[in-house]
């Protein structure tokens, strides 16, 4: 955190028309964005408490969530209200991503969440070297589940494929209620692959982690 916080320091140096001219479009704009970046932040810390040097949550690249799309390496993109991207940082290192998003068209999310167990199975058979079971144990696997209130959790990763596999782990949370959704994705790498003993018991079930988050954002719309 010392980074960012001379970094602030400093624009107050600055003249103030380079301060008034200069703006992180990463920072949320307005209040209704401040508001959900704190809830995001906060459903983040009550799954992986924030500690000094260890984990910090600091600002990222805002886009709307992907899920699985047709072929290997596609997606598809739901525009979505409310967004909001970290980046946590611990031991000195940048430990990977965390995005979500509230989204009214929570239909769409849900007609991609579905898709994507028939897609995600389809990707694991272009990669022969990764086993069913040994594909469950690193969370790479599609689960509904139907709360109590009628909600619909979709739990699924997103695989890209290039010089290795990276997977965007999500949880998309439906309203039936409303029709809207909520979605967390998280690429905790190398979090979750370097310093994994660190970050337990996260890392040793991020389902269940996403789905805490998603459950607390519930209803930010």
């Amino acid at each position: 955190m010392r980074a960012p916080r001379i970094i602030l320091l400093c624009a107050f140096c600055l003249p103030v028309a380079a301060q008034q001219a200069y703006q992180d479009p990463r920072m949320p704009q307005t209040q209704e964005e401040r508001q959900f970046y704190s809830a995001v932040s906060k459903a983040i810390y009550q799954v992986i408490p924030q500690e000094k040097e260890r984990f910090v949550l600091t600002l990222g690249d805002r886009a709307d969530p992907i899920f699985p799309g047709e072929g290997t390496n596609g997606f598809e993109q739901v525009p979505c209200e409310k967004r909001a991207a970290f980046r946590p940082v611990g031991f000195a290192n940048d430990l990977g991503g965390f995005t979500a998003a509230a989204c009214k068209n929570g239909a769409r999310v849900r007609e991609l969440s579905a898709k994507s167990r028939a897609r995600l199975a389809a990707m694991l058979k272009s990669l022969p070297i990764v086993k069913d079971e040994d594909a469950r144990k690193i969370g790479w696997y599609y689960e509904l589940e139907t709360l109590s209130d009628g909600s619909e959790l979709h739990y699924f990763p997103v695989l890209a494929i290039g010089h290795g596999v990276v997977a965007v782990y999500t949880a998309a949370l439906y309203d039936k209620k409303s029709g809207t959704a909520v979605i967390v994705q998280a690429t905790p790498y190398p979090m979750c692959e370097n310093f994994r003993k660190d970050y337990e018991p996260f890392c040793a079930d991020v389902r269940k982690g996403l789905k805490r988050m998603a459950l607390t954002l519930q209803g930010s719309l």
